[in-house]
């Protein structure tokens, strides 16, 4: 399979972009990492959706056919209130 890379643009509930690199034989789990990691979110709180269909971790971007500039949306659920 092809080492091919391709920019994503994922666009969050506030309608905030970030731009990311990814390899399209690559699962979606490292770009969801990264993601989760730069926005400070817990990775469990983040709904990464494609043309409303949820990505699997699991996923590549080869698999959706995706291409340059194709949009991701991050739902981020609310944190649960820590009870002491």
């Amino acid at each position: 399979m092809s080492e091919t890379q391709i920019q994503l643009r994922i666009r969050d509930t506030e309608g905030n972009e970030d731009l990311i690199r990814v390899t399209t034989s690559d699962p979606f789990q490292g770009m969801m990492t990264r993601y989760a990691e730069q926005t400070g979110q817990p990775h469990e709180n983040i709904t990464f959706t494609y043309g409303g269909t949820r990505l699997m971790s699991t996923s590549t971007a080869h698999e959706l056919n995706m291409t340059d500039n194709d949009l991701i949306v991050a739902e981020t659920a609310p944190s649960e209130p820590q009870h002491p």
